[in-house]
């Protein structure tokens, strides 16, 4: 297949690219000069006239994290719900029948992750929009809806801090300190498990909307012990019931996007923390 990337900074997009090129012929599209389209969401932009590019399929990776500021919430509305439909404007332009949109598990009502906040809402709005285009341009769209995605490079700290706090505990041998009366749960999956996914949806022409999961949910508690018996430097976990309580999580319905595509994730917690082991040292 003929496969543009549309994220070519962001981690999973560098990710996902890395996985199609085994098989499939790639181009990226983003800010950084290395892109072979340039491509500012949110910004005036030249696409491609039709016809000029083509493309098979288009996956869907950028977004924008900005805070809940009124600058950093216009920028969000730009890029994650405006920028959605020029990516839907750009599949249009370059014969693309199918589209796989990574969006997040935060926009669903079940989810307590990011409570209505910019980012999320502005994922929703970006998440219908191209739903709505694609439905009237016949194009096939499948939006993934990862959680808590991780890397063992350390690129999607600032994307999943908590994970990764724990995990400087751990290499250091420093007690992990556990906020508040809860333990709650949390759910991680690692990066290279959501490129096969996006692969194997663009494979086999799965369209639809569905929640991407690691079947293994753990209990933050449960993740610390289990980052320091894999690090093995020692460190403890200690409570402190007088700080504010980590949020308790309301997770969707997994579903079974991974029986559905015919690839089960290959990589635990306890593998994805012994890659970060091996890679951070």
């Amino acid at each position: 297949m003929r496969v543009l990337v549309v994220g070519s900074r962001s981690f999973v997009g560098r990710r996902v690219a890395e996985r199609l090129r085994a098989a499939h012929s790639v181009e990226t599209a983003g800010r950084d000069a290395g892109a072979e389209l340039r491509l500012a969401l949110g910004e005036p932009a030249r696409l491609p006239a039709s016809g000029e590019r083509r493309y098979d399929a288009v996956v869907h990776c950028a977004a924008s994290f900005e805070p809940d500021t009124p600058a950093g919430m216009i920028r969000n509305a730009l890029v994650n719900a405006v920028g959605a439909l020029e990516v839907g404007e750009l599949a249009v332009r370059t014969g693309c029948r199918q589209l796989v949109l990574l969006s997040t598990v935060s926009v669903f009502d079940e989810h307590e992750g990011r409570p209505r906040d910019s980012y999320s809402l502005s994922k929703r709005h970006g998440q219908e929009n191209l739903a709505l285009l694609c439905r009237a341009e016949g194009i096939a769209l499948c939006t993934l809806c990862p959680g808590g995605v991780y890397d063992e490079r350390g690129e999607g700290r600032r994307h999943q801090p908590l994970l990764y706090h724990i995990v400087d505990c751990a290499r250091r041998g420093a007690d992990f300190e556990l906020y508040g009366t809860l333990d709650p749960l949390r759910n991680f999956l690692h990066v290279d498990d959501l490129a096969a996914v996006v692969e194997a949806a663009l494979v086999s022409g799965t369209s639809g909307t569905f929640p991407v999961l690691h079947p293994d949910f753990h209990r933050v508690q449960a993740i610390a012990e289990l980052a320091f018996r894999v690090f093995g430097r020692g460190g403890r976990v200690v409570r402190a019931p007088e700080k504010p309580d980590l949020r308790e999580l309301r997770f969707p319905a997994a579903g079974d996007i991974f029986g559905r595509v015919g690839h089960p994730p290959l990589i635990d917690l306890p593998r994805g923390l012994e890659l970060m082991r091996d890679q951070l040292g």
